[in-house]
């Protein structure tokens, strides 16, 4: 495949479903495990009836309101983009931006600056040039939907499109998030987040074992508010 189809799967969002596609700013972190089949068996292990997530528990229930004191927070990420078709992932840079207020802010630098922004609205795609498009599929804003709603640990939210499915010890914890639609479930597969404290530190978007998503934040800088300049860039 050239390099010129590689960057279209890339940069356009998925509106048929084929294997290859993925919506940008679908993003997920990769527990560097070594291989596939140890990754999926990280997976079983968590997503298993015995770990069912009740959000009323005590320690998820006091790990939910810490995400909520939690004031607007920055961090660095490295994404990786795996396709059944290409043996290296594609590998993209950037800054995450999380604001209980303004929602999430994917500002990418390389190897192209975009940002992608998730809020109550949906999400947009916005060009180093300065224009804004929105995704065509709509189930990139479920899946995105359900980012946004992750890095602010909202399980009120997330409950109502997601099985949840948790381990928590001490200052770690994991998630694993199966969509409710066979549909979505088809399209993204399951989602599996794992953090320290108040914040999230990776997640990955697993579609398969040749397919799927990473990414890996480092630890959050937080910042009193952000600043009406950067508002108006990183935001809608």
């Amino acid at each position: 495949m050239s390099d010129s189809r590689i960057q279209q799967c890339i940069d356009r969002p998925s509106t048929d479903g084929r294997r290859g596609r993925v919506w940008p700013g679908l993003v997920a972190v990769l527990l560097i495990a070594g291989t596939a089949a140890l990754q999926a068996a990280d997976e079983a292990s968590l997503i298993a009836p015995e770990h069912r997530l009740v959000p009323e528990t005590p320690a998820w229930r006091e790990l939910g309101e810490r995400f909520q004191r939690r004031g607007d927070v920055v961090a660095d990420f490295e994404e990786q983009r795996h396709f059944p078709f290409r043996a290296e992932p594609v590998v993209l840079r950037g800054e995450v931006r999380v604001s209980a207020q303004r929602g999430l802010s994917l500002h990418y630098t390389a190897p192209q600056e975009r940002t992608v922004i998730i809020d109550a609205d949906g999400m947009l795609l916005r060009e180093a040039t300065g224009g804004n498009s929105a995704p065509p599929d709509p189930r990139a804003n479920l899946a995105n939907a359900a980012l946004l709603h992750v890095l602010n640990l909202d399980f009120s939210a997330l409950v109502a499109g997601y099985e949840l499915y948790g381990r928590i010890d001490g200052e770690t914890w994991s998630l694993g998030l199966v969509p409710r639609d066979p549909a979505v479930r088809r399209a993204i597969g399951n989602i599996l987040v794992s953090g320290a404290g108040e914040s999230v530190r990776r997640i990955e978007l697993r579609r398969s074992a040749r397919q799927h998503i990473d990414i890996a934040i480092d630890a959050p800088r937080a910042t009193p508010a952000f600043t009406g300049e950067e508002a108006a860039r990183f935001f809608r």
